[in-house]
């Protein structure tokens, strides 16, 4: 067990600071009495060098990791709105098909069906609604898992279609509506991933009506 009065062990500052009362004072009458060998202060010199060099050099390593951090942050957020305006302008494009989306990355094509999955066990639960700018923001509990794949049916789709595996809620789907200017019904159901893989159970079926 550590002496208390001991500083070597306890809060770098604290013993930094001791370490620079050690260093400044060797050669006091009193220190003088001690006997310091020269070898022993040869030590102490290089060691305080050192403990400063290194400890200056960590608080900038972590003040850069902050601004990296944050930086990193700021890019992600201007990203991701420029890709979404982006790929709401090709998703309106006459010539879009969904062959293409999946080509492009704008779309995801399904890896788990709705129909493939378990009737038992833990199930998400879906909350959402309509976004004045049109499309649907969704939540959905998380639980232990490390993702919820999300699934969506609208007019003409003869199932549940795979549309993102998210990490991170709330999701936003500001995908254009089938016919513009025509208000759309989006049924959404999710499932647990954990370790990569589908568990638990289907949820129950939120219904969203965006604006066209």
């Amino acid at each position: 067990m550590r002496n208390k009065n001991d500083p070597a062990g306890g809060k770098q500052d604290d013993f930094l600071s001791a370490h620079d009362m050690l260093l400044a004072n060797l050669n006091k009458p009193e220190a003088v009495a001690l006997q310091i060998s020269d070898a022993d202060k040869a030590t102490i010199a290089q060691d305080n060098a050192d403990l400063h060099r290194d400890r200056t050099a960590a608080i900038n390593a972590a003040a850069l990791a902050r601004s990296a951090t944050k930086t990193q942050k700021s890019t992600f957020k201007r990203g991701e709105k420029n890709y979404r305006n982006i790929r709401q302008r090709l998703m309106k494009s006459t010539g879009y098909k969904t062959s293409t989306g999946y080509m492009l990355g704008l779309e995801h094509a399904a890896s788990v069906a709705a129909g493939d999955t378990s009737t038992t066990g833990p199930q998400p639960v879906l909350r959402g609604k309509a976004r004045n700018e049109g499309g649907a923001i969704i939540k959905s509990t998380k639980g232990d898992a490390e993702a919820v794949d999300l699934f969506c049916k609208r007019d003409g789709d003869a199932d549940f279609v795979f549309i993102m595996r998210v990490l991170h809620f709330p999701y936003v789907d500001d995908r254009p509506v089938l016919v513009s200017g025509k208000p759309e019904k989006r049924e959404y159901r999710a499932m647990f991933i954990r370790k990569n893989k589908p568990y638990g159970s289907m949820s129950g079926i939120l219904t969203v009506i965006v604006s066209g």
